[in-house]
């Protein structure tokens, strides 16, 4: 089917650009969805070698974040936003990630930075309440 087509149109670009780190990334994105296509483990490989040719890679970052848990997931997916702050994907893992492990002062951070792309974001305004509500500043909280 159309994911088959696309799986080897993705690798022939990799053949033909083997130093391109966006085909490696696409190819992942592939791989990742399907067990047929390779499944996590060869997406792991494409994200490796998409990050050996460019460490700062933001979708590469993030996609592998997707493949890790906690600490080192964090750390890929700071490395991501730092390397592309619009990335509000990449915000938004962060944040997640530093509420989910108890860090809301870190994750308030984080969720600032993508309200600053993203004004109506419907989580970042509802934990930034939280936060705020948390830190006894009910006049902040009724900001968002």
């Amino acid at each position: 089917g159309d994911e088959r087509c696309q799986l080897r149109a993705l690798q022939q670009l990799v053949k033909l650009e083997p130093r391109n780190p966006d085909w490696y990334t696409k190819l992942a994105t592939v791989q990742m969805g399907s067990s047929s296509a390779g499944g996590p483990a060869e997406a792991k490989v494409s994200l490796e070698r998409a990050l050996q040719l460019s460490p700062s890679h933001p979708q590469a970052l993030v996609k592998l974040a997707r493949l890790k848990e906690g600490r080192e997931a964090l750390e890929l997916l700071e490395r991501a936003a730092k390397a592309d702050p619009k990335c509000s994907e990449a915000l938004e893992g962060a944040a997640s990630l530093q509420w989910s492990l108890g860090n809301r002062l870190e994750a308030a951070t984080w969720y600032k930075a993508l309200l600053a792309l993203e004004p109506q974001h419907g989580s970042a305004l509802c934990r930034l309440a939280t936060v705020a509500l948390m830190e006894q500043s009910t006049y902040e909280a009724r900001a968002f």
